[in-house]
């Protein structure tokens, strides 16, 4: 049962630095951006952690989802929003390709034809991969919006196929619609689909301690394999604050 490696998101540099006790990696988001499933952060939130010793990754998110349409289908005005703020934090200096630092976003677009359904943006998204390079870049649980109609093995590797052509180094992933724990057999899918293409797999989606054992024990793992684990660890008080006791019981249940 070999570890799991622990990326903490945070939402505020206080935060942060609290995660910093047991986090490996941590992911930046906007300071209240929990609810909307974090958003991108202010430029001064980065600066405050341009010295942390762990990679830190950026969101690259303009909104959360919207109430009448899919998710992670971005206007034309939210594009270049996105692009000016990849540039704007590449060229602020704070961000160090020594430390792995990087960017985490997803764009998708409809399906062609009747059937419907989401697809990886591989255009739009590997023109950010592009931008944000020499940087490295995670594919956002966008990716679960386009398992969320429970995909067979093929669909899940053309997923990550396309993943892959975009130029992402990893994707954040619960393996579908709602918890990690409770899409095990798809997550298990994923897990194996991107050892194949070299991708980095980050699980997310209510990953706590009391479920942290299931995950270590269930998910497959085989040469070329790189998984992480992702989770806020948050209070039940704050949206923003670490529960230190969570992240040591974490920490604990993944070494």
């Amino acid at each position: 049962m070999p570890p799991l490696d622990l990326e903490v998101p945070v939402f505020s540099p206080a935060s942060a630095q609290v995660a910093l006790a047991r986090a490996g990696r941590l992911e930046l988001n906007r300071a209240g951006s929990y609810p909307k499933g974090g958003l991108t952060p202010e430029l001064s939130d980065v600066q405050s952690l341009s010295a942390v010793p762990v990679p830190l990754r950026i969101m690259i998110r303009p909104r959360g989802p919207p109430e009448d349409s899919p998710d992670f289908i971005y206007s034309t005005s939210e594009l270049e929003e996105m692009r000016n703020d990849v540039q704007r934090f590449k060229d602020s200096g704070y961000l160090r390709t020594d430390r792995d630092d990087g960017f985490v976003f997803g764009i998708l677009r409809a399906r062609d034809g009747a059937e419907g359904g989401l697809l990886v943006d591989v255009e739009r998204n590997s023109e950010l991969v592009r931008l944000a390079s020499p940087f490295k870049c995670v594919f956002h649980r966008a990716f679960d919006e386009v398992l969320g109609g429970g995909g067979s093995s093929p669909e899940v590797d053309e997923t990550v196929r396309s993943v892959k052509a975009c130029g992402f180094d990893g994707v954040l992933t619960s393996g579908g619609p709602g918890s990690a724990v409770g899409n095990l057999d798809m997550l298990s899918r994923v897990v194996l689909a991107a050892a194949t293409e070299n991708i980095e797999v980050i699980v997310g989606g209510g990953v706590r301690s009391s479920n942290a054992r299931v995950l270590r024990e269930r998910l497959p793992r085989r040469e070329g394999s790189r998984v992480w684990s992702h989770s806020s660890c948050l209070t039940k008080q704050s949206a923003d604050a670490v529960d230190v006791d969570e992240l040591n019981s974490l920490g604990d249940t993944l070494s």
